[in-house]
């Protein structure tokens, strides 16, 4: 089972026990459940037949197995039905309006049809404002000050653009950001789970390089919707930074989704 799938597995527990731990009661609730649709049927059989065949009033010692079965299985439904948490876990998203300043920032990178003369005449980040690298660009400009290690996730069809972006980046930001640039393939931005397994490889990536889990976001702004449900599964189970450029005031906010029991 690989990490996305992992993730899927955890969302269904959570939706089921209210927990994301498989420990003892999960293990619990999945025998306790298996018993019970494994017992109640043969129990509730043979007693049929024994009703059915005139046999009710005559019981013997092998009889006990029956009753074993039924009565077993309504001390386990009602087990289960203690153990499993009456408050069901729900999500929680929490917006930062203020969010701290990163040392290192992964974004996505759309198609740019604009030509790269065009380009090259803007030279403040307002230029930008109807061209789709106003996004990203504005995402830089937020942790420029901080940032350390700047990686550019391409689709099959922005790779081709990765220099003009660039240049724009040097233009803008100077030589200091351009040079911790990493640019990356990530692939087909239509497939959810080959964006998750980008944002986790490269996660673990920048952990190995020194970052600590406080210094990485993630901008899912990318123009995609399935960019930003990938992120928010990447998201969900963890304590990751996830970051939106606002499409109404072009501020910087970072996403917190959170598993939560509501209370009674």
């Amino acid at each position: 089972m690989n990490k996305y799938q992992n993730r899927e597995l955890q969302k269904i527990i959570v939706s089921l026990l209210g927990s994301s731990l498989l420990g003892v009661k999960a293990f619990l609730i999945i025998t306790g459940v298996a018993v019970f649709f494994a017992w109640l049927p043969d129990g509730m059989s043979a007693l049929l037949d024994k009703i059915f065949g005139g046999e009710i009033f005559s019981w013997s010692a092998k009889d006990g197995t029956m009753l074993v079965q039924i009565l077993g299985s309504i001390a386990i439904f009602l087990l289960v039905k203690q153990i499993i948490p009456k408050n069901v876990a729900n999500v929680e998203i929490s917006i930062n309006n203020e969010p701290k300043k990163t040392k290192a920032l992964v974004l996505f990178l759309s198609p740019n049809s604009s030509e790269e003369e065009k380009l090259e005449k803007f030279k403040s980040l307002e230029d930008f404002k109807s061209n789709n690298y106003f996004m990203p660009l504005t995402a830089i400009d937020y942790h420029k000050d901080r940032l350390t290690k700047l990686v550019i996730a391409c689709s099959n069809q922005s790779f081709n653009d990765k220099d003009k972006f660039l240049k724009c980046v040097q233009n803008i930001f100077g030589s200091k950001i351009a040079k911790i640039i990493e640019i990356k393939n990530a692939g087909d931005f239509e497939k959810a789970k080959n964006v998750y397994d980008f944002l986790e490889n490269t996660y673990e990536e920048l952990k190995k390089e020194g970052f600590k889990e406080d210094d990485i976001v993630f901008d899912v702004t990318g123009g995609q919707k399935v960019i930003a449900i990938a992120g928010a599964m990447f998201a969900i189970p963890n304590d990751r930074h996830l970051q939106y450029v606002s499409t109404n005031d072009y501020s910087v906010k970072h996403y917190d989704l959170t598993y939560i029991k509501n209370e009674e």
